[in-house]
């Protein structure tokens, strides 16, 4: 709001308990600009400000009072033709709801034609930046920084089926509407729901951070009335992502204190409380395993077996096998490699070699059933024992021996009679162990006569 007494517009002037009157001394001026702090505390960038509108001040001397000057668009006020005098300036109210009040109070001294500035508590010269004043000159005016409301949000991981297990080293992300405005953060109407489903409108990311030894993240100096979007970004080792986001946002109950408001707790994926703590439950990487006979699925109790990192071979499991899966819960990494290593075998089976798998890194809902990865190792029987080949084990043959006696006969037998020849062979002939059909005939027949 610009004051001009010379154009005829005279600012309200008021004596101290006395009645109002005006004032016209266009040789001196009185401005300075006033700005606000709208990021969070925990921003990237915590000190970035903005040009303020409608903030009112009470500029006082010991004679008069100039009544409620306020800022404008650019967030300046400008008073010409004030008396030359010391003043004071202090701010009165804003029109944002959530602008907290600056109680400190500011000097200014009126003399002449040149402004030096506004002076703090402690007699030094307030920040000056250069500014167009109502005549249009660029002046060194100095800057008045006003803060919002604004409150600590609070994150703490633990075990989704423990809740008495706190994580470290999940990371998050704080997000803000992508359309975020300053008016957002000094002015917020809070029976509006403004929240939208869609992740497209809420790519401001403020911060990231990651959760300490206890659990916990804080993100400090949140901006009170404004949306955020909380993001798991990536899980602690053993455990899977969070796949739905919590939106949560400070507002002011009946009784004017600031509360926590529960926008979206994710599907229970969190508990929000009022006081500013979102306690966020994160699901366990699970894996199991099945070692069973290849012939018919059964399962094989008595074997033992080790899960190994496969790169590192750190153990990361061991269990003796039983009628039904083994439950790997909490102990892998999404992403890893591993080896499933047998270390002992039971009787009858072969060896079944080693396994290799990747943890699979999966973002679960807390509505889902969050299944284990499944991996089925099978065992081959040991075969039948093969029969020892000792002569003495030989079963006889029904087939009657060529040569019972196991002698060669090398010449007729003595009662054989004169002159007679067997068929097909000579008196000389000796016959050999193999025989060919008549001949070996003749000579069995000649043997079984005599």
């Amino acid at each position: 709001m610009l004051i001009n007494a010379i154009l005829g517009t005279s600012g309200s002037l008021k004596k101290k308990d006395e009645a109002v009157i005006t004032y016209v001394n266009a040789l001196t001026r009185l401005y300075f600009n006033v700005e606000v702090l709208y990021n969070e505390t925990c921003n990237e960038d915590p000190a970035a400000t903005a040009d303020l509108k409608g903030i009112y001040y009470n500029i006082c001397s010991d004679k008069l009072c100039v009544f409620h000057p306020v800022t404008d668009e650019s967030g300046k006020i400008v008073i010409l033709g004030l008396p030359e005098d010391d003043y004071t300036v202090e701010m009165l109210n804003a029109t944002g709801n959530n602008i907290m009040k600056n109680d400190e109070t500011y000097t200014a001294k009126v003399s002449g034609t040149s402004f030096e500035g506004l002076r703090d508590s402690n007699g030094n010269i307030k920040k000056q930046t250069m500014r167009k004043i109502g005549d249009g000159k660029e002046l060194a005016v100095s800057v008045l920084t006003v803060d919002i409301y604004r409150e600590d949000l609070v994150l703490t991981k633990t075990d989704q089926e423990d809740k008495d297990t706190l994580l470290e080293g999940s990371v998050y992300g704080l997000y803000r509407k992508s359309d975020f405005d300053v008016s957002d953060a000094v002015n917020y109407d809070e029976s509006s729901d403004q929240l939208s489903e869609s992740a497209d409108e809420w790519t401001d990311l403020v911060t990231t951070a990651t959760t300490d030894e206890n659990g916990k993240i804080t993100f400090e100096g949140v901006d009170v009335g404004v949306e955020y979007r909380i993001q798991e970004i990536s899980e602690p080792d053993g455990y899977q992502v969070s796949k739905d986001p919590v939106f949560v946002r400070f507002v002011r109950d009946d009784k004017g204190e600031v509360v926590l408001e529960t926008l979206d707790d994710g599907n229970g994926t969190a508990d929000v409380s009022e006081d500013g703590t979102v306690t966020w439950f994160e699901p366990r990487l699970k894996v199991a395993i099945k070692y069973v006979d290849e012939e018919d699925d059964s399962c094989i109790e008595g074997g033992t077996f080790e899960v190994v990192e496969t790169d590192s071979r750190m153990e990361k499991h061991a269990w003796t096998t039983g009628d039904d899966w083994e439950l790997i819960s909490g102990k892998l990494t999404g992403g890893m490699s591993y080896t499933v290593v047998q270390t002992s075998v039971p009787q009858g089976y072969e060896p079944s070699g080693d396994t290799v798998f990747v943890a699979e890194k999966r973002y679960v809902s807390a509505t889902d059933e969050n299944k284990p990865q499944e991996i089925i190792i099978k065992a081959r029987r040991k075969s039948a024992e093969t029969p020892s080949e000792d002569p003495t084990d030989e079963t006889p043959s029904d087939t009657p021996s060529e040569n019972p006696t196991g002698d060669t006969p090398s010449e007729i037998p003595s009662n054989t009679p004169s002159g007679v020849t067997p068929t097909g062979s000579t008196p000389d002939a000796t016959p050999t162990g193999t025989k060919s059909p008549k001949t070996g005939d003749f000579w069995d027949f000649l043997y079984r006569f005599f």
